[in-house]
């Protein structure tokens, strides 16, 4: 660096010992600087021999450190700020092409070592690792040779079960003509479900959103939907039914348990179908909610949205709603309910006629 540029002295603090004066000349010392994001970044370089010291700038401390410096002949004292480093040992990061090499050099290294000096179990487990292996190789050729020769599709992913499919998709009409016709509200929710909502309903309908809000019975989904979609009686009905099925979703497993433990407050209705179609009660009278129930209730949900929206959903509006774990499955979920994404957007699906098929495995074709 120019001798001119004005730097700020450093106060520097080793990770291992302090400096000896009797070397402190024979250290070479350089300050490196660097302008990453526009912020200016600087550290401590220090050489001795082979041995490479790294100091950063320690911003932890919440107050500044000053040196007095005295002339001894006009006895005036000027004060300077000073930068605090942390100096620690720098090493190098190995190269890992080059690690790998050795960690393989040290196997072969210890197979013959076993092979040679080892007890009778050790010689007898190598053998008959190198036995595999040799079985394995001799296999693996002719599979390789047949998929080549015959260009063999290979399923690499299952992402839903044909059982799970047909079981816990919704009622679904695959040979409609018009896409209203493939999910209807009278087959998903059921005109009980309906009336027992009405009171509440209409109740919401009347009552400001700063209002709605305040309910604790009204998840944060609920206020979304009320925003976007149009709020008529029939649509304040059916985010109530999804609102449920995703408060169900959340609940925790001890609470699923529970026997008298009340899912909807305000429809005896949704809590008998919640008990009756999205649980499974075990051997030992315990009610459980597996994984598959799970799906099965996220389905409908998103069958529902489908219908609000017009047959097109943005599976967004769920992020942060359900866990992350059930937010990555809404994209498989949505294509086995027949959704396709647009091609500018992996979030937004719309329901077109003829119906995708179901995707019950995801192929892909190895090229060898």
């Amino acid at each position: 660096m120019d001798e001119n540029e004005n730097l700020t002295p450093a106060h520097v603090t080793w990770s291992i010992g302090e400096l000896i004066p009797e070397i402190a000349d024979q250290i070479q010392c350089e300050v490196l600087t660097q302008n990453i994001h526009s912020k200016r970044i600087e550290n401590i370089i220090a050489l001795k021999d082979n041995n490479v010291f790294l100091g950063k700038r320690d911003n932890s401390q919440l107050c500044k450190n000053f040196i007095a410096v005295r002339n001894k002949e006009t006895k005036a004292v000027r004060w300077y700020p000073v930068d605090n480093f942390f100096m620690k040992s720098y090493q190098p990061k190995k190269n890992r092409n080059l690690e790998i090499q050795e960690n393989e050099g040290f196997k072969e290294a210890a197979i013959n070592l076993n092979k040679n000096m080892g007890s009778k179990k050790s010689k007898t487990r190598i053998n008959m690792f190198e036995k595999n292996v040799r079985q394995f190789s001799n296999i693996i050729k002719p599979i390789k040779k047949a998929i080549k020769k015959n260009n063999l599709i290979v399923d690499t992913e299952v992402n839903l079960n044909p059982t799970i499919a047909v079981t816990y998709l919704p009622p679904c009409n695959r040979n409609a003509n018009i896409v209203q016709d493939i999910y209807k509200i009278d087959d998903l929710i059921s005109e009980e479900i309906m009336q027992s909502l009405e009171e509440y309903a209409c109740g919401i309908m009347q009552t400001d959103i700063l209002k709605i809000a305040a309910d604790s019975k009204l998840s944060p989904f609920f206020l979304k939907g009320i925003a976007l979609y149009p709020k008529n009686l029939v649509n304040v009905k059916l985010l109530l039914f999804v609102d449920n099925l995703l408060k169900f979703i959340k609940e925790p497993a001890r609470v699923i348990k529970s026997k008298t433990h009340i899912f909807c407050p305000y429809s005896d209705a949704i809590n008998k179908k919640i008990l009756d179609e999205f649980c499974i009660i075990g051997v030992n009278g315990i009610r459980n909610r597996p994984p598959s129930m799970c799906d099965k209730a996220l389905c409908y949900v998103l069958t529902i949205l489908l219908i609000l929206g017009d047959f097109t959903v943005d599976i967004s509006i769920l992020s942060g709603i359900v866990k992350t774990t059930y937010y990555n499955r809404l994209p498989t979920l949505m294509k086995a309910l027949g959704a396709q994404s647009r091609r500018n957007s992996a979030v937004i699906f719309t329901l077109k006629l003829p119906l995708v098929q179901l995707p019950l495995s995801t192929r892909k074709k190895y090229s060898i």
